[in-house]
């Protein structure tokens, strides 16, 4: 399977240890969750062992007929031109933004249909809030843009957004984020979170190994309470 191979799942195994050690799993019990490119549902059945109410969402025709192959409750959504109608608890939006043509009023429509959001990204080595670059990625390939174009914004980039929509959240730089894996001996960084800002203006294109960077955000709307365990807020 697509989603099956090494690098999605040290990327997966990181943002999972990354995620429990900020928020308690029963923060997830009962919560209605809308999971967005959801791929091929590992991060949606994490979510529904811990009593989460999960529909998963892709664009990607092989990706919702393996969803629900395997159970889990799964509509065609395509972020790049679908809005949300209905609201959540919680949109976990992990290892999708970057594969968006465009990404405001996709960000926007979250932000005001969730209470909460989980939010992750390749980003552009920036402190510029209107640094936010065009990237050529593979629309026949199941893990990438279905129109063939993806963005890599800058940290503040996303977080404006952010704070126009009502979001308070927290970036995480935690190296517990940070996913690696062994090719002939050699460890290669498959997403670095803890990384410095030089404002070079690189990022991430087909595994840069210098650039291999992202950011991770928890995210609550204004009026709800932060859920980041009271020693790590």
């Amino acid at each position: 399977m697509a989603f099956e191979i090494q690098h999605y799942q040290e990327v997966h195994k990181s943002i999972k240890a990354t995620v429990l050690k900020y928020i308690e799993p029963s923060f997830f019990a009962n919560k209605s969750v809308i999971s967005i490119g959801e791929g091929g549902g590992d991060f949606a059945k994490w979510l529904i062992d811990m009593s989460a109410n999960v529909l998963a969402m892709d664009a990607h025709p092989d990706n919702v007929s393996e969803l629900i192959a395997k159970g889990i409750s799964t509509e065609t959504f395509d972020a790049n031109t679908d809005t949300l109608t209905n609201s959540y608890d919680l949109c976990w939006h992990v290892q999708v933004l970057y594969h968006l043509a465009t990404i405001d009023n996709h960000l926007a429509n979250i932000c005001n249909k969730s209470n909460f959001l989980i939010l992750q990204t390749e980003v552009i080595d920036s402190e510029d809030p209107t640094d936010c670059v065009t990237v050529n990625e593979l629309s026949d390939r199941r893990d990438q843009s279905r129109t063939g174009l993806g963005t890599r914004p800058s940290p503040a980039y996303v977080e404006a957004i952010l704070t126009a929509n009502g979001m308070q959240f927290k970036r995480i730089t935690d190296p517990l984020l940070n996913s690696t894996y062994d090719v002939d001996g050699v460890p290669i960084t498959i997403m670095r979170y803890d990384w410095t800002c030089t404002n070079t203006k690189l990022y991430n294109h087909w595994n840069d190994p210098a650039y291999n960077i992202a950011s991770f955000w928890i995210c609550w709307k204004n009026g709800q309470t932060n859920p980041i365990v009271a020693n790590l807020q």
